[in-house]
């Protein structure tokens, strides 16, 4: 599987893939810098090499994530409680990084 950036290769792993069925593998890569303050780019992922492909229409994935050059902390709770909220606003006055509840 691979990820692409407007065209250019930014990630790749190998993947054993069986006769059928279907499998889930995250891909991790670092984006290069942002040319801006904060800007949205568009990654693609690719499957290829599977020669028993049966549709081959299905092997990209299109995905959209914002990169910015500010440092960010981001904390995510179904449930913020006094804890959560006293670990965000003390992350927020340690580091100096705004931080939103």
């Amino acid at each position: 599987m691979s990820s692409f950036l407007n065209g250019r290769l930014v990630a790749r792993v190998r993947l054993a893939l069986g006769s059928g069925g279907s499998i889930r593998r995250n891909l991790t890569f670092v984006p290069g810098p942002a040319h801006a303050p904060s800007e949205v780019r568009r990654y693609e992922a690719r499957l290829s090499g599977f020669a028993k492909d049966g549709e081959p229409r299905d092997d990209r994935l299109g995905s959209a994530a914002t990169v910015s050059r500010a440092s960010a902390i981001v904390l995510v709770s179904d449930s913020p409680d006094w804890d959560f909220r006293w670990l965000a606003r003390t992350l927020a006055a340690q580091s100096g990084v705004p931080s939103r509840e």
